[in-house]
């Protein structure tokens, strides 16, 4: 696809890479990481000024760069500084866009998890409420309105790829490509194709890598989010996670993820799976050492003090109550902590 030109704001310094999101992905949401499902909202209930800056002001910046970013921005990014070096990759806020994308600037990325406002649990949202599109899906096509986007090669990935991977909607977009499903491997392989200026199909299927070939994220995540695991292992038909094969990072790793959200001062951590009780599991049945192993590392790392669960399944803690309540000792007796919040999952 042939771009246009764009104004010269752009320096000479710029970043060849620029990975960014719609504005409802990157912020902290006040109150708390859950919070972020208020981005799933219809618009129109309070005022568009109001909502961003009660609910979900942006995230701090320096010099352009987000200071805290979505997980799947961090671990692209460090992807992509193996290939680039740290300066050739950036992620950056979309009210910063038009000052950080320059003329060395050759590709935008852009991740989410609903570009178009149709996923859940958005679509119950905007049916209940039904007074407008829903933000995340507002946000989004604004982003893509944006004139750096015309004027540079856009790729787009995440877990909401699949709702763009159609040659009509690129088309509309003005996406050039579109990678589905896990970025840390194919990702690099096709911005390296692209800079070189090879001819790649519009729309790519990324391949499955191994825990160790996941890096360790290079900046800060939102709420100090930490993936443990990918995938679940359960077998059930419906579930999307369960497309993913299961697999487990190490306690090392994560506590390498944790460490470098402390250093930027985070000290409350959230441990992230499709159900943190099965860290480590082999079975269906929780393995309860692998569990207590992981709450352990993290909760030993220098400067934390707390420790969230992003989910945990009904069954598991209905058939380990005796788990929880060690788990729950665990965090109580090594932090300063006296409760530990988790969403559940049915």
């Amino acid at each position: 696809m042939q771009k246009i030109g764009v104004p010269s704001r752009k320096t000479d310094i710029s970043p060849k890479i620029v990975l960014t999101a719609d504005e409802t992905m990157m912020s902290r949401y006040r109150w708390g990481i859950f919070m972020g499902f208020s981005t799933c909202m219809p618009q129109g209930i309070v005022p568009d000024w109001f909502y961003f800056r009660v609910f979900a002001p942006p995230v701090p910046r320096r010099n352009g760069r987000a200071l805290y970013s979505d997980f799947g921005h961090r671990v692209i990014e460090a992807s992509l500084a193996e290939m680039l070096g740290t300066e050739e990759v950036a992620v950056v806020h979309p009210r910063d866009l038009t000052t950080v994308v320059g003329n060395r600037t050759e590709i935008i990325g852009i991740a989410g998890h609903d570009f178009l406002g149709i996923n859940p649990p958005t679509s119950e949202f905007v049916d209940m409420l039904d007074t407008g599109p829903p933000y995340n899906r507002v946000k989004f096509f604004e982003l893509m309105n944006n004139p750096v986007m015309k004027a540079n090669i856009v790729v787009a990935g995440g877990k909401a790829a699949w709702q763009l991977a159609d040659e009509a909607i690129m088309e509309k977009l003005n996406i050039d490509h579109v990678l589905l499903g896990e970025g840390e491997l194919s990702g690099p392989e096709m911005f390296k194709s692209i800079l070189e200026g090879e001819k790649l199909p519009r729309i790519l299927k990324g391949k499955v890598p191994y825990t160790e070939e996941i890096p360790n994220i290079l900046g800060a995540t939102i709420h100090g989010l930490v993936e443990i695991s990918r995938g679940c292992g359960r077998g059930c038909s419906f579930c999307t996670p369960d497309m993913q094969k299961l697999r487990f990072k190490s306690v090392e790793h994560i506590a390498r993820d944790v460490k470098t959200n402390v250093d930027a001062g985070q000290r409350s951590i959230s441990l992230h799976s499709e159900d943190v009780l099965r860290y480590g599991v082999r079975g269906v049945s929780p393995d309860d050492e692998c569990v207590l192993k992981l709450f352990r590392g993290v909760a030993a790392v220098e400067g934390i003090k707390s420790i969230g669960v992003s989910h945990v399944a009904l069954a598991s803690v209905y058939h380990n109550p005796n788990l929880v309540k060690a788990v729950s000792e665990t965090c109580y007796s090594m932090l300063d902590q006296d409760w530990l919040g988790v969403h559940k999952r049915g």
